[in-house]
């Protein structure tokens, strides 16, 4: 759904994605906050008061804002701000957005933070921001909104989703949980439990879904995963953990190859052998050769 007259602008948060609508007039002054009774359909509205004060309505219900305060308007909800109710010097920024739902295939991280994101906004109405620290934020904003400079999509998507982080974090009471593990710790945390079992499985028939639902994923976030954290598909990483292991039992041990292939992961001695030939450019056996030559 794309709102008449605004910008639609795709961010990540955390694990899910924010679908931002900016309006053509992302700030407003005096008597031009004026509106009739309307709602935004399945878009939440977060508005922020930087000066003067108004009555906002919500479902009937009346709302007094000053500077500083933000009010979240919930997806369906009618509003609307009476003239009557507005001070001469009102300046007011607003944005709209919704979350994608996350998707059967998605984890159960991602449907976490879907469900406990969607309760703290659902239980969110007014928030405070006595120390005005959003206004940098909101004028950076309607300045690359209106201006349109060079690159000015990738600051569309930055500062709303700063925005709304911080909001989130002037009601730690709520959200504290949400971000308890940061988007960098969760990837590395990722990262390292991969790694982990297939070190410590290596020499299992394992299978790209077999890793997915250890560590619940599914087997695409798997894949792209392993490509953006390590470089290589899941199969080239295994092969290497195999190989690595292969060469160390090779050197330091007398068992024969075909031996070496079945306690490595190997499961076809033929393969087994085009694998460490490509990686070493030597056979199992010449690898064994070269090294207990050494001194």
């Amino acid at each position: 759904m794309k709102e008449h007259g605004s910008l639609e602008v795709v961010a990540h948060f955390g694990n899910l994605k924010c679908v931002f609508h900016l309006h053509k007039n992302p700030y407003l002054t005096g008597n031009r906050c004026g509106t009739y009774p309307h709602d935004h359909g399945n878009l939440y509205e977060l508005r922020y008061t930087s000066a003067g004060h108004t009555t906002q309505i919500v479902n009937d219900v009346p709302y007094q804002l000053s500077a500083g305060d933000l009010l979240l308007i919930q997806p369906h909800e009618c509003h609307c701000m009476r003239l009557v109710d507005i001070s001469a010097d009102l300046a007011q920024f607003s944005i709209r957005f919704f979350f994608r739902p996350p998707s059967e295939n998605d984890n159960r991280i991602v449907h976490k933070a879907y469900e406990e994101l969607t309760e703290i906004l659902r239980t969110t109405r007014i928030v405070q921001d006595k120390q005005m620290t959003l206004l940098p934020l909101w004028e950076c904003l309607k300045r690359e909104f209106l201006e349109r400079n060079y690159g000015y999509n990738n600051y569309l998507s930055a500062y709303p989703t700063l925005i709304l982080t911080e909001m989130l974090r002037l009601i730690p009471e709520k959200s504290q949980k949400l971000f308890y593990i940061s988007d960098n710790e969760q990837t590395l945390y990722m990262r390292d439990k991969i790694d982990s079992l297939l070190v410590s499985r290596f020499m299992e028939n394992l299978k790209r879904e077999d890793v997915a639902r250890e560590v619940g994923l599914s087997p695409r976030q798997l894949s792209r995963i392993f490509i953006r954290e390590f470089g290589v598909s899941f199969i080239t990483k295994l092969n290497s953990i195999r190989l690595q292991q292969a060469k160390f039992q090779l050197k330091y041990t007398k068992k024969d190859i075909a031996r070496v292939c079945l306690d490595c992961g190997f499961h076809s001695y033929s393969y087994f052998i085009s694998c460490f030939k490509k990686n070493t450019g030597m056979t199992p056996s010449d690898y064994r050769a070269s090294k207990t030559k050494e001194p």
